[in-house]
């Protein structure tokens, strides 16, 4: 049974209710509809409970229309705006109309509290879980095909100008213009072969997204040294950081780099951030390499002077085809490279972020599994 199901789980639940006939009646009834094992905070208006939310995180909000501070929708609709917990909101009204709204409004449910019993509680708290589940999962497929829209017609634009670009000068050259010297005609070509390079890389980018998402499930894991995996790549983007004066610093402050990991997806995610890292300071900039053992984690930082990335851009960067708003001073590879990054570290039970830089710039932080415990003290 449901109710059974409820009780078997922990549940942290904020409790928003104003007395009826001066007894806080709900309470009583989630301690009998799910169990001792739930966790109840309780707060008396709205302000409190937009305050308890920017805090803790809840798996369920029981809010009551009849709150001192309340202003029916707005309040409900500034509870959504801050939460997209499971959302039952309480109340006295017999107002159909009034119930239907606060059901758009963003809850998952409205209770008559005259009329609520501790087995219709759990009822609804399961079918509010439910629904918001639903509802979050409809939210994201929707998200991912904006996104996807978006990428598709960045993409067609990113293919065709260089394809045009590439005609115009192949014309030049064809049209034997002859006020075009030897050397000249050379340099058209040039630009021609830097062009499709683009476009190769592009492409590649692409195919690997693609070809990853259907291989990481038979990763071959072996034993990766991860400073042997950086240094590789350093010494292979030698020139890329004399072209712009770029110093690299590492710093190896890991007891144990060596992490259980299939090589070349790990290669690709230390190319990708130090490619960015590289790509993004400026000429004279500074890119910083940490590795660290913490725990039983090895985890690698890699620090840049670039421009920094918008607070609200930085929990999407990892998001597919996700590119970050218009206008924006970074492109962190057509919405695919560090949405590729993502899959391989997740993959390896690990985990990948960003942050900013205490300065400027931006710090991209990988987190692996290490293969040796770090030795305690005296060891």
């Amino acid at each position: 049974m449901e109710e059974t199901r409820l009780q078997n789980q922990n549940i942290s639940i904020l409790l928003g209710e104003n007395p009826t006939a001066g007894m806080r009646i709900i309470r009583a009834m989630l301690k009998e509809a799910i169990g001792e094992k739930a966790e109840i905070a309780e707060v008396d208006t709205f302000a409190a409970a937009e305050k308890a939310l920017a805090n803790e995180r809840f798996d369920l909000l029981l809010l009551d229309m009849d709150l001192p501070d309340s202003h029916q929708l707005r309040s409900v609709e500034a509870i959504r705006a801050v939460t997209k917990a499971p959302l039952i909101v309480l109340g006295n009204t017999k107002d159909h109309t009034l119930a239907l709204n606060i059901l758009r409004a963003g809850a998952e449910d409205f209770l008559c509290k005259n009329s609520i019993s501790a087995c219709s509680l759990s009822r609804a708290i399961s079918f509010a879980i439910e629904r918001n589940s639903t509802r979050m999962g409809e939210l994201e497929r929707l998200q991912l095909l904006e996104l996807r829209e978006d990428f598709m017609l960045t993409l067609t634009h990113d293919l065709k100008n260089p394809l045009l670009g590439a005609n115009r000068l192949i014309d030049l050259i064809a049209g034997g213009n002859t006020g075009i010297s030897i050397e000249e005609q050379r340099s058209l070509l040039y630009q021609i072969k830097d062009s499709n390079e683009s476009l190769l890389a592009l492409v590649q980018s692409l195919y690997e997204v693609y070809k990853y998402e259907r291989d990481l499930q038979q990763l071959h894991l072996e034993k990766t040294d991860l400073l042997a995996v950086v240094n590789h790549y350093l010494r292979s983007v030698r020139h890329l950081m004399e072209d712009k004066r770029i110093v690299t610093h590492v710093v190896n402050n890991a007891h144990n780099a060596v992490v259980l990991a299939d090589s070349l997806s790990i290669s690709r995610v230390v190319q990708n951030l130090i490619e960015n890292a590289i790509k993004f300071s400026p000429i004279d900039g500074r890119v910083e390499i940490n590795l660290r053992t913490e725990a039983d984690h090895v985890t690698l930082h890699v620090a840049d002077e670039g421009p920094g990335i918008e607070p609200q851009d930085l929990q999407k960067l990892f998001l597919r085809f996700y590119q970050g708003r218009p206008g924006r001073s970074y492109d962190y590879g057509m919405g695919l490279g560090l949405y590729l990054c993502r899959q391989i570290v997740e993959a390896h039970s690990g985990k990948i972020w960003c942050a900013p830089n205490e300065e400027t710039g931006t710090v991209f932080t990988v987190s692996l599994p290490a293969t040796v415990q770090p030795a305690g003290p005296g060891q």
